[in-house]
């Protein structure tokens, strides 16, 4: 991997680079000259953790949000800002490498912090349950605790929420392109970093930092980039969001791609997707059923 770094006006993006984006500004001057005055201006306003513990339940204001990224949660819909819009239930295809053939999901998130998959794999059914608030009791496969990241903490929803609720967060950018990806050859990002602890089940969160690549032209999120540990080596780690649509005045990725050191490791295709007020109905209620 080579370590790039990028000078602008008061900043080093060495953390991008390491990361993976290798990249090009296309900034102009103008836009430039102000990225650490608004940055400086956003951190202030951040929230403690403590703030952030008090209420878990708190409906997304916007006002707790850096100005920069208010237009990209507008673009997003009303679902974390107002009641009734709590539950996303959606189905597809799921693909993974490891696996013969595709099968069938349902993955239910609830807004601030539920979440479930469900999978049909020939007459076996597989269930995965995460509950933030319980998020430390039980243990996970490594599998397991790979989907929920990819599917809890490494979307809009989390980086809006986490922002939100005080996580670390720098904005490196805006304009860039990245280089050597001939996918994202005519696509500009604004990059936000954000270090949080991620707690996917078991006693112990890992700490990541995470870059968050939004389309500067949609203010969609496409690409979150980190690395993590596994058997003593670092793994690169891409997820990609896209094919957004609007389902229900909600803009929602009909596609989530996890890679690791370039390598697709599983896929979600959704066909059907549905938003609706929360439930107490039983729906993440702990089971035995593990991947």
């Amino acid at each position: 991997m080579r370590y790039k770094k990028l000078l602008l006006p008061g900043a080093l993006l060495s953390a991008a680079t390491i990361l993976g984006f290798n990249v090009s500004a296309t900034r102009s001057p103008s836009s430039s000259s102000g990225v650490m005055t608004s940055t400086a201006a956003e951190l202030a306003v951040r929230p403690t953790r403590a703030e952030s513990q008090a209420a878990p339940d708190e409906y997304l204001r916007r006002g707790r949000l850096g100005p920069r990224l208010r237009p990209a949660l507008e673009v997003m819909g009303d679902r974390l800002e107002k009641p009734g819009k709590e539950r996303l239930v959606m189905t597809g295809m799921l693909t993974r490498a490891a696996d013969s053939s595709p099968t069938g999901f349902t993955l239910v998130r609830e807004f601030p912090d539920r979440l479930r998959l469900e999978t049909q794999d020939g007459g076996q059914r597989h269930v995965s349950i995460y509950h933030g608030r319980a998020a430390g009791q039980g243990s996970r496969s490594s599998r397991e605790a790979d989907d929920i990241e990819t599917l809890f903490f490494d979307t809009a929803e989390r980086l809006f929420t986490a922002h939100a609720g005080g996580a670390a967060m720098r904005h490196l950018g805006d304009n860039f392109r990245l280089d050597g990806d001939a996918s994202a050859l005519d696509t500009s990002y604004s990059l936000y970093e954000i270090t949080e602890d991620v707690n996917t089940g078991g006693a112990h969160p890992r700490q990541r930092t995470k870059i968050y690549a939004l389309n500067s032209v949609t203010l969609l999120l496409e690409r979150v980039r980190y690395e993590t540990a596994r058997d003593g080596e670092t793994v690169r780690v891409e997820v990609r969001l896209g094919n957004w649509e609007r389902r229900q005045g909600q803009m929602l990725p009909l596609r989530v791609e996890r890679r690791e050191n370039d390598a697709v490791i599983f896929s979600l295709d959704i066909t059907s997707a549905t938003v609706g007020p929360g439930l107490e109905d039983g729906t993440f209620t702990a089971t035995t059923s593990r991947n």
